[in-house]
C-alpha cells in the first residue's frame, strides 16, 4: 500500500505534522510504560492500568500503531528528499 493510497502526500505539512505526533504520542507512551497511565482518547482525563485494564491496553495499542505510523511518514519523507538531492 502506498501513502498516496492513504492520502497522505510528501508535503513539509504531513511531515511537521508526524513529526509532532513522533514527540507527542513517543512522551504518552513513555508515560504508559512507566507510570502504567495514558491520556485517554475520549476525554481528558488519565486511565490508569489497575482501574481500567482493558481500555488502557486498548487506546495504548491504537496509540502505539499511530506513533509507529507517524515515524514511517517521517522516514519516508526524509528518504525522498535525500533521494532528490542525490540526483
Amino acid at each position: 500500500m502506498k501513502f498516496k493510497e492513504l492520502g497522505v502526500s510528501d508535503s513539509f505539512l504531513w511531515f511537521f505534522i508526524c513529526s509532532f505526533f513522533v514527540f507527542w504520542l513517543g512522551d504518552q507512551l513513555i508515560g504508559a510504560l512507566l507510570h502504567l497511565e495514558i491520556l485517554n482518547i475520549r476525554v481528558t482525563n488519565m486511565i490508569s492500568f489497575e482501574e481500567e485494564p482493558f481500555w488502557f491496553i486498548f487506546v495504548s495499542s491504537f496509540k502505539f500503531a499511530f506513533w509507529c505510523f507517524s515515524i514511517l511518514v517521517v522516514f519516508k519523507y526524509i528518504q525522498s528528499k535525500l533521494r532528490k538531492k542525490g540526483t
